[in-house]
């Protein structure tokens, strides 16, 4: 109960943050937010960290086709899972590391992989993608 009391604030806060902007966002469920949690942990690297030379053609090519896109803070235990217009990312990721201050993950629709992108102090912007397990582990 009290991590879903945390999630519900940590969730209000980027909302705020979101249409600050003027992006709609939207919570995803509980239950979703738990079952990509479950298949990340279950899934597998499908490359090693490499750095990250244009974060906007990186998220296009991993899920340009895709009107909406799920998001989640890199803290998986901390951030909620939010949906928002891909269009809408793309054009405010030069706010998105205010918002997101360690990274963040996109999932590809239907959720079968994750584009995990990490903004590390000594390495620098990295990302990897992760092939998401069937029903988690």
């Amino acid at each position: 109960m009290l991590y879903e009391s945390a999630l519900r604030r940590r969730s209000a806060e980027l909302m705020r943050q979101w249409s600050a902007l003027g992006v709609s966002v939207t919570r995803v469920s509980h239950e979703h937010h738990w079952a990509l949690k479950s298949r990340m942990r279950g899934g597998r690297s499908l490359q090693p960290w490499r750095p990250l030379i244009d974060i906007k053609a990186e998220i296009r090519a991993f899920a340009g086709g895709c009107d909406l896109v799920t998001v989640m803070g890199w803290s998986t235990s901390a951030d909620p899972t939010l949906l928002l217009p891909m269009h809408q990312l793309l054009r405010y990721l030069s706010q998105i590391e205010v918002i997101y201050r360690d990274g963040f993950i996109v999932f590809n629709e239907p959720a079968s992989k994750a584009l995990h992108i990490d903004y590390d102090e000594a390495d620098g912007t990295q990302c990897k993608v992760i092939a998401l397990s069937a029903s988690g582990a």
